[in-house]
């Protein structure tokens, strides 16, 4: 007897909510998730009970502070500075937050970024800086931010 559609969208349904108890019960993972749906209430309750906002996640390693540069989410990265996440930290490639906001075009993190100390020399584990990224990219605007900021070529 075939089973219903009904029993394996049940299935599916179990799996996810089963995944996102796994991931409550991890509150670094789970801030990672909150980050990349840019909930920043959750976002805000994870930090205050005490989730690591240096904490490495993911298949690259990647900090809560890569992960909203790459969206973008200001108000996201803000909490995340004041509550003392470093805007120098680097994934399993060498990449930098600023790098991510760089290769997303997000002008506005890249900004507040490089306003909170990120170091606009560094460079990845293939020796590209945020520079060269921006210039690959043809981003103008991030390339004159970059190069304001002490960027060398």
């Amino acid at each position: 007897m075939d089973k219903p559609k009904i029993y394996f969208t049940g299935i599916k349904g179990a799996i996810q909510m089963a995944e996102e108890l796994a991931a409550a019960r991890d509150k670094d993972l789970a801030l990672h998730k909150a980050i990349q749906r840019g909930d920043l209430n959750e976002v805000r309750r994870l930090v205050e009970e005490g989730a690591d906002v240096n904490a490495s996640k993911g298949s690259y390693g990647s900090t809560p502070v890569m992960l909203a540069s790459v969206r973008g989410d200001l108000q996201i990265l803000t909490l995340l500075v004041e509550r003392g996440a470093d805007v120098n930290a680097r994934d399993q490639d060498g990449w930098t937050a600023l790098m991510g906001a760089v290769v997303e075009g997000r002008m506005a993190a890249a900004q507040f970024l490089v306003e909170k100390g990120a170091d606009v020399n560094a460079l990845n584990n293939k020796n590209q800086s945020a520079l060269m990224m921006a210039s690959k990219m043809r981003n103008e605007s991030i390339r004159n931010l970059l190069l304001e900021h002490g960027a060398r070529g």
